[in-house]
């Protein structure tokens, strides 16, 4: 088996695929079919370099709270702005503040004052926005639109929350459940520096379980006892079989 799936000839093929060219090689035996499958499975080299599995292991988990994609985006603004960053935090805030969400199709200003942002470019171009602007009537209709505020804000919490739904809907059909236990051993996926040449292996390991976090969150070390920093998410690990 081993020089038909790995030798001179060999091309790292399945096992129903090596126990059928074992037979046109002359041999069998009554295990050859479940012995071929059992050592193309535990082959290293073909689990370093199998593809990565699509079917997410773990639930979908939303996060309601938009902040932690807010600070990415300024941080990533702000490192390309380098030596500039005070001017660009007022412009980021501004449009973050003034463009319509995605889930809730309204914008975070009109979430606070039930009105539209004018924006600087409508005055610098007297607009006819700007110029129809009478302050006794605007300062009447903002109190009604305070008023109708709270029912604005359920309309918009409440499609925030469909939409989650849907996605996680969406998410979880393609789920494919699997959970690691303390002492499995695993392979993790290549890191992008990993990758840099066409035939690099997709995964590396393989290493041990130490921890499970919960959430599809574990600890890993390696055969050796060396720790691995950080945690790793089940959809970047697969079970190494030896």
């Amino acid at each position: 088996m081993a020089e038909l799936h790995e030798g001179i000839c060999g091309s790292h093929i399945g096992g129903r695929s090596l126990s059928s060219k074992a037979i046109r090689a002359g041999y069998y035996w009554p295990t050859m079919r479940e012995d071929c499958t059992r050592y193309a499975q535990r082959c290293k080299k073909c689990q370093q370099h199998t593809d990565w599995h699509k079917a997410p292991p773990e639930e979908l988990r939303s996060i309601y709270s938009p902040w932690p994609f807010l600070l990415r985006g300024l941080k990533r603004r702000l490192d390309k702005a380098k030596g500039t960053w005070a001017e660009e935090v007022p412009r980021i805030v501004w449009a973050y503040h003034t463009t319509p969400q995605s889930t809730t199709k309204e914008t975070p200003f009109s979430l606070v004052y039930r009105s539209d942002a004018m924006i600087p470019r409508e005055i610098q171009e007297n607009s006819p926005c700007f110029q129809n602007f009478v302050v006794e009537e605007s300062n009447e209709e903002r109190k009604v639109n305070l008023d109708l505020l709270d029912e604005v804000r359920e309309e918009a919490r409440m499609k925030a929350k469909a939409l989650k739904r849907r996605v996680e809907y969406k998410y979880n059909s393609k789920l494919r459940l699997w959970q690691f236990q303390v002492a499995d051993l695993v392979m993790r996926k290549a890191h992008w520096y990993q990758l840099e040449r066409k035939l690099s292996p997709k995964w590396t390991g393989p290493f041990r379980i130490t921890k499970a976090l919960g959430n599809g969150a574990y600890n890993l070390e390696t055969l050796e006892g060396d720790v691995i920093p950080c945690t790793w998410n089940a959809t970047n690990l697969k079970f190494y079989f030896s």
